[in-house]
């Protein structure tokens, strides 16, 4: 079946949506996370929400204008939002290390909340990487001028 060029537009923008949403979960969940629950009262590293801001922002440019923007333009675009997107999941995995190794490689009396706050963290990295896999999958459908 050949697709034709409405088709591959809207498969573009749907993936490019699916790859704003599910970074913005993700840059929530790390928030929710870092600020309730267990992990309430420290210290939070907001780099992966900043990053995950500016790959957003670079997502609805894409999304507005990526149809009439230059291939060299998009294509700086998605590198820069996947790039964006990988430290921001770094970073938030980075920040959930304790937490794994206290559940997982000290499990000896740990609280639930523990738990709870590392297990809503991998649904968290889990968006990130969807969000990631999408952007991906957006620049292959590319524009189709």
């Amino acid at each position: 079946m050949k697709e034709t060029k409405v088709t591959a537009k809207k498969g573009y923008v749907i993936a490019l949506l699916v790859a704003l949403v599910a970074a913005l979960v993700g840059a929530g969940i790390y928030a929710y996370t870092s600020l309730t629950g267990y992990l309430a009262g420290r210290v939070v590293d907001w780099m992966p929400v900043l990053f995950t801001a500016v790959a957003a922002v670079l997502l609805l440019v894409l999304i507005i204008a990526g149809q009439n923007m230059k291939d060299n333009a998009v294509g700086i675009c998605t590198f820069v939002i996947n790039v964006l997107l990988a430290v921001a999941i770094c970073l938030f995995a980075m920040a959930r290390i304790e937490l794994a190794a206290d559940i997982y490689f000290i499990p000896v009396n740990y609280p639930q909340g523990e738990a709870t706050a590392f297990y809503i963290s991998v649904v968290g990295l889990v968006c990130y990487l969807a969000a990631i896999i999408s952007n991906v999958v957006a620049s292959a459908k590319g524009t189709d001028k």
